[in-house]
């Protein structure tokens, strides 16, 4: 997508989150074990916060970036790594 829409100055950038929100309550309810697996593995031993940690980079990404292009943000505390 990057080549064919870059020529027409549109940016493609990918969040892949690891966020605390409603759904992922529900989902961790049916999962716990597999849940505590997780947040074990993860250097800050928590999952994100949905205004305190995935709003920011949202807005930087919707901010007056014209260049940054092509890029996948794993917003995740660090668990997977790259």
């Amino acid at each position: 997508m990057v080549r064919e829409w870059g020529v027409h100055n549109i940016l493609i950038n990918t969040i892949c989150p690891s966020l605390n929100t409603d759904k992922f309550k529900a989902w961790e309810a049916a999962r716990p074990e597999f849940v505590r697996n997780i947040r074990k593995s993860n250097p800050l031993k928590r999952h994100g916060d949905p205004y305190k940690d995935g709003a920011p980079i949202c807005l930087f990404l919707a901010s007056d970036n014209t260049y940054l292009t092509g890029m996948t943000f794993t917003l995740d505390g660090g668990r997977i790594k790259s």
